[in-house]
């Protein structure tokens, strides 16, 4: 499996078997792609998916998703309606229309300074500077909803309670809402973390630079095993005699114990019971009697009837 992310946790993703591809904004050190003062989500969509792409066209990964933070989870949602993802993880992704939002959080950030908070949408629109910043102009106008709900790959979406840019009581209220209901979506709140996941005490963008810590640890292990719990539900396979689940070792799915005889001491191999259900195929089976080298195995790790504890891969 591999994401698509542009942060300093991909480090954490790849000791747990998961690809990272990072790359530079437009216009930023090697990446070109035109004036990025007049580039739009829209635009960072199309560069998402150029990456996208390019990873698939590796033939190495069984499975390509996209991590995106704040716009990147709209759009990871607008990729995931045009279905171009495997699965999404938002992080503080919009769930509301982008004049809507951004009014919440001008509000909660007033509120939090101690200032009158009272801004309207229709206060905001009029704002000369929405019309001037092509960016801005494009975002209030966006709604996620139909992204959103059009979406069918697995999705987490995660966010802060202290976040205060994008307000997680209305967006993953939202997201909660039209998002498919299925046992693969996970949608979940964090209590005293701000925007950039991050433990803090009021939330404040002006709190970023002071916290030490870059994110959560929490928040990365729940990305980490979400991702490779997907893999773990898809890693159901049939064989003759039933259904075998397997696990992942260095991000390679791998089927451990599938047993292919039965055996009887002194008799010929004979053909493997059927089993109902799935049988967990995640660790080796004792090893055949036999002499060793070096360390001396004990009797719980060989066995007269290894054949039924062989293992693929």
């Amino acid at each position: 499996y591999t994401t698509l992310f542009r942060s300093r946790d991909a480090d954490y993703r790849a000791l747990h078997g998961i690809a990272t591809l990072r790359y530079d904004d437009r216009a930023t050190a090697a990446s070109v792609g035109g004036e990025v003062q007049k580039a739009t989500t829209e635009y960072f969509m199309r560069d998402a998916a150029a990456g996208l792409d390019f990873l698939r066209s590796k033939n190495s990964f069984a499975k390509v998703g996209i991590l995106g933070h704040s716009e990147g989870g709209s759009i990871a949602f607008m990729l995931g309606s045009r279905q171009k993802t495997d699965f999404i993880v938002s992080l503080a992704g919009p769930g509301v229309k982008g004049d809507t939002l951004l009014v919440v959080q001008g509000n909660r950030i007033l509120e939090l300074s101690g200032q009158p908070a009272n801004m309207t949408v229709a206060q905001y629109r009029q704002d000369p500077t929405v019309q001037q910043m092509p960016w801005l102009k494009w975002f209030v106008d966006y709604d996620p909803s139909d992204d959103i709900r059009n979406t069918r790959c697995p999705v987490l979406a995660l966010n802060g309670d202290r976040d205060c840019q994008v307000v997680s009581s209305q967006n993953l209220q939202a997201i909660r809402q039209l998002l498919p209901l299925t046992n693969q979506n996970v949608i979940k709140e964090y209590p005293a973390l701000n925007h950039l996941f991050q433990h803090c005490t009021t939330g404040l963008p002006t709190e970023y630079g002071q916290i030490e810590e870059t994110i959560s640890p929490e928040v990365l292990s729940d990305i980490a095993q979400w991702i490779n719990g997907l893999q773990v539900e898809e890693s159901i396979v049939s064989t003759t005699s039933g259904q075998v689940s397997g696990t992942i070792q260095e991000g390679t799915m791998a089927f451990l114990g599938i047993p292919y005889a039965k055996v009887e001491r002194f008799m010929p191999p004979l053909p493997v019971e059927k089993w109902e259900g799935v049988r967990a195929c995640d660790h080796w089976g004792p090893q055949v009697m036999q002499q060793t080298w070096g360390r001396r195995l004990t009797e719980e790790e060989m066995s007269e009837k290894s054949l039924d504890r062989k293992s693929v891969v």
